[in-house]
């Protein structure tokens, strides 16, 4: 994994996000500014990653970045 820059996220990358005070909730970016997430007992939901109500709790942004050692 590799963190990106905000701001050059792409389709597929990861939303590390802050949840009571811990990382512990990821979202996936389908475009820049919008993941898609979900939490148990909830349904599976697409928002905006950059507004108020996440912003605060976005930890970082990261891409998969495949076996390096290969």
């Amino acid at each position: 994994w590799s963190a990106v820059p905000a701001g050059s996220e792409q389709a597929g990358d990861v939303v590390l996000l802050r949840c009571l005070g811990a990382a512990c909730h990821v979202g996936l970016v389908v475009t820049p500014g919008i993941m898609i997430h979900a939490e148990v007992g909830l349904d599976t939901v697409i928002d905006r990653y950059d507004t108020t109500r996440w912003q605060a709790r976005v930890v970082g942004l990261y891409r998969w970045v495949g076996d390096r050692t290969a």
